[in-house]
């Protein structure tokens, strides 16, 4: 057991630079739509998205009862998400803190399973898909399946 932590927990030479530098780029990229959308809810604009039906379905997941936790917006949550994660991916550059990198599968994990949660409340309940949304989504499994390819990797 101790060995297995030892090697999860010191700098991993069998991890290229790619890796931190694919982490910080989707984390750039969800920083982006998270940034925009908290941008959006505060400034009360409406978000542009393909209507359907004469209705703004983007528009309509974010203004939802689904769209807050405690008050807090889903959208602002995403984005201390992102910039953790871009965080991580900065200071694994270093070769010594690659381990850092390990905290990647367990934080993409929680983000895919919440995505999954937020992606049922849009298709079967509020009826109306947020385009923003959908691509978070797609960030957090790409992080996932990223993150089970490194831990992977640092088991070999």
């Amino acid at each position: 057991m101790f060995a297995t932590l030892h090697r999860h927990f010191t700098r991993h030479p069998a991890l290229s630079l790619r890796w931190p530098l694919t982490v910080i780029i989707i984390g750039l990229m969800g920083m982006i739509d998270s940034g925009y959308l908290t941008y959006s809810h505060y400034a009360q604009t409406v978000l542009p998205c393909p209507t359907i039906e004469s209705v703004n379905t983007c528009q309509v997941v974010a203004t939802s009862v689904y769209s807050n936790i405690l008050g807090v917006p889903l959208a602002l949550i995403g984005l201390g998400f992102y910039a953790t994660i871009i965080a991580i991916g900065l200071i694994s550059l270093k070769e010594k803190f690659q381990f850092a990198l390990n905290f990647i599968p367990p934080l993409a994990a929680l983000a895919w399973l919440f995505s999954v949660r937020l992606t049922y409340l849009q298709f079967f309940v509020i009826h109306s898909v947020c385009y923003y949304c959908i691509f978070s989504a797609l960030l957090a499994t790409i992080l996932l399946v990223m993150g089970v390819m490194m831990m992977r990797k640092i088991d070999n």
